[in-house]
């Protein structure tokens, strides 16, 4: 029902970047690479949304202890292509300790604005890959009637995972019933 969050790669960090920030292709580059070099991300310049087992189980762990064991998901990752560059796992925060709201208090050099929402957006990505996926169900009705068919269907969220977490995002809501209007 909900697409899965994937640890970031400098692709979706770029796409992101553009739609929710506003932010142009070449700068996002440069704004991911600023960040990189002031040692609050790991290495750019991969392809990869796998975590290597130390980072991963680091993950968990924070997930767990920030927000408790029924919190915590599986940690989703896309398929390769034969293309991807793998060398480096994806990226993610150095320190998940330092929140977004507080990361000017572990570096020397002020943070710009643009740096400030583009760690915050990179933080938030990581830990909500690690939380549990919203679940729920969908039903669908089929109604005849004369030469007329009826379909309709519902859905109804179980659980609501990462979007109890992530107050940037939108809380989807459960759809009750939508009908469409089909001659035979």
């Amino acid at each position: 029902m909900i697409n899965l969050i994937l640890i970031l790669q400098l692709v979706l960090i770029c796409k992101l970047q553009k739609n929710k920030l506003k932010i142009k292709v070449n700068e996002a580059t440069k704004i991911a690479q600023s960040l990189y070099k002031k040692g609050l991300i790991t290495y750019i310049r991969t392809d990869s949304t796998k975590l290597d087992l130390e980072t991963e189980t680091k993950l968990l762990n924070f997930v767990e202890q920030k927000y408790g064991m029924n919190a915590v998901g599986k940690i989703h990752t896309k398929k390769d292509k034969d293309t991807d560059q793998e060398e480096h796992p994806a990226i993610t925060p150095t320190h998940l300790e330092w929140l977004p709201e507080k990361i000017q208090e572990f570096i020397e050099e002020k943070l710009t604005a643009n740096e400030i929402s583009v760690y915050q957006m990179i933080w938030q990505n990581c830990i909500n890959s690690a939380l549990k996926t919203p679940t729920g169900f969908k039903k669908t009705y089929i109604l005849k009637n004369n030469n007329c068919l009826f379909l309709g269907s519902a859905k109804e969220y179980v659980e609501f995972g990462y979007f109890n977490y992530d107050s940037s995002l939108t809380k989807p809501e459960s759809q009750k019933f939508d009908i469409v209007l089909t001659s035979l």
